[in-house]
């Protein structure tokens, strides 16, 4: 029994604690199509060969150690549009998958040491939770902040057909730099009455996004409200102004100021934008700045695409995070390379993560290399892990026609992830010896006989 105990505890800690998470974090940056969320409808992701080159808390034998175990692993996951597939591999032989979909409940999995059963496991929102991890904001922030940016301004870009009773034209002349002289402005004006009675459907009518008109429908307005437009002698837009009082409900309320500096050409996308959203009532809000430049490839140039987010988040008197992510990267003769930082200020912390990419596109489409991904506490590097990267196109998962029974998950049996953590040690309790000192140290020899055998 107390062989048995042990065995537990250093798979749930070992595993679980410090080996699985090192993957999860590595998960995120891809190359461009990735970032601003066009990706495909299936990608293919294999984290493989990790290598630790500093870790905090471990000298350099025991780093060795760790590094001669995790070499084994590697982490194989297809994202389709509606269903993903995560396999675990020891030495290029899967030992365990899962394919996961959301649905209303949360996530629901099926694993495949329990193909007949479907587990649903609760989403919580990054508000529930307070995670502030990379692969979150990379998620929630930026790759969506692309597609939204996208969908605006499709939106504004038509709200002066969508409301030409309403269009106000003048001339004017103003030039920003890096974005193009204005000759001409558009105002469109929306009085509180109009408001009232028309708002949000007239704005979300105008929408062409599906997700866009969804959004705008499940918010409030009060209020007047007022579009601004400037363009240039070629007719594009130079930059957008929104004004108005927006909330997620009428009990939260933010007076909302936006301006928003634009370039649309071919093969280049570039975005300037200061948005203000401080509560009606109370010191909350949620002011960002955003910078996006993205200038594909052309001729014997290199493609160049920077990112530049910076969010100042207040909620009450305690509750102040001022998160900055920022990426700068280039793609010359079908490499990509450059760095990626995200850090977050709160509670008298600040972690920061770095990453630097080295990725290849092959003659057979696929992209392959590395990401040296390096923890820091302020200015202080804690951790440092090199991993292996290949990224293509794929064939999308599918989810069961005939569904599994469901599963509670609250049976008395052990969970998904000790099922998980058991298999995986058990799979590398077959390595060479050598390969698995990792898991001897401090541990009695009698007892590291009795696992090992």
């Amino acid at each position: 029994m107390k062989i048995k105990t042990e065995r537990v505890i250093i798979v749930t800690f070992l595993i679980v604690m410090l080996i699985i998470p090192a993957f999860c974090t590595a998960d995120a940056p891809l190359p461009i199509r990735l970032l601003t969320g066009e990706a495909p409808e299936s990608m293919r992701i294999v984290l493989s060969a990790p290598e630790v080159r500093k870790m905090s808390q471990f000298d350099d034998a025991r780093t060795a150690q760790l590094n001669r175990l995790i070499r084994h692993l590697a982490l194989d996951v297809t994202l389709g549009r509606d269903v993903s597939r995560t396999g675990i591999l020891i030495d290029q032989q899967e030992i365990l998958s899962w394919i996961q979909k959301e649905s209303g409940n949360g996530n629901q999995k099926i694993y495949s040491f329990d193909p007949s059963s479907v587990y649903t496991e609760k989403q919580d929102t990054a508000e529930e939770t307070g995670n502030d991890s990379l692969v979150d904001f990379l998620e929630r922030d930026l790759i969506q902040s692309g597609q939204y940016l996208d969908a605006f301004y499709s939106l504004f870009e038509q709200a002066p057909q969508a409301f030409a009773e309403r269009v106000r034209n003048e001339k004017t002349e103003l030039r920003f730099s890096g974005f193009g002289k204005a000759i001409r402005r558009i105002t469109i004006p929306f009085p509180a009455n109009y408001v009232q009675e028309s708002f949000p459907k007239a704005l979300a009518d105008a929408a062409e996004s599906e997700t866009l008109k969804k959004t705008i429908s499940g918010l409030s307005f009060s209020g007047s409200q007022k579009i601004g437009l400037l363009y240039d002698e070629n007719g594009k837009i130079v930059r957008i102004t929104y004004d108005g009082t927006v909330g997620k409900t009428p009990e939260t309320l933010r007076k909302v100021s936006m301006i928003w500096k634009c370039l649309r050409e071919e093969g280049h996308v570039k975005d300037s934008i200061t948005l203000k959203t401080p509560a009606i009532k109370g010191a909350d809000k949620d002011n960002v700045v955003l910078e996006r430049d993205l200038l594909e490839p052309a001729g014997e140039e290199a493609g160049n695409y920077s990112w530049d987010i910076q969010i100042d988040h207040r909620a009450g008197k305690e509750d102040r995070k001022q998160t900055h992510f920022s990426a700068s990267l280039s793609e010359t003769d079908a490499a990509f390379s450059g760095k990626i930082e995200y850090s977050v200020k709160r509670d008298g912390e600040n972690p920061r993560i770095q990453i630097i990419p080295e990725i290849r596109k092959e003659s057979n489409g696929e992209y392959k290399g590395t990401l040296e991904i390096a923890d820091y506490s302020g200015k202080i590097e804690k951790d440092d892990v090199l991993i292996h990267i290949q990224l293509q196109t794929g064939e999308s998962p599918s989810w069961p026609a005939a569904e599994p029974d469901p599963e509670t998950g609250n049976r008395e049996q052990e969970t998904p992830e000790d099922t998980i953590a058991g298999i995986i040690i058990r799979k590398l309790f077959e390595l060479p010896e050598e390969d698995i000192e990792y898991f001897s140290h401090e541990i009695p020899t009698d007892l590291w006989l009795e696992l090992i055998q």
